[in-house]
């Protein structure tokens, strides 16, 4: 990623990966100094079992569902 809004420190971004209205989340990471962040994650399921990911920020630990709207979407 690049450029996403700023974190505080105890907020991490979360990736979801949506299959009608379940949400399966994919992992949590931050951004660096530079703006940039990268997340490697394994898919529990055949990606085409998914339709969307989206990313939402959570608690530093990540959520065991989303608590806010995402701010970022992308069709899979």
């Amino acid at each position: 990623t690049e450029n996403l809004p700023p974190l505080a420190s105890d907020e991490s971004y979360q990736l979801w990966l949506l299959q009608g209205e379940k949400r399966v989340s994919a992992g949590v990471f931050r951004q660096d100094e530079a703006g940039q962040g990268v997340l490697v994650f394994d898919v529990p399921s055949p990606l085409e079992d998914f339709n969307a990911m989206g990313i939402t920020q959570e608690p530093l630990n990540g959520s065991t569902f989303p608590t806010n709207n995402p701010i970022a979407v992308g069709a899979l």
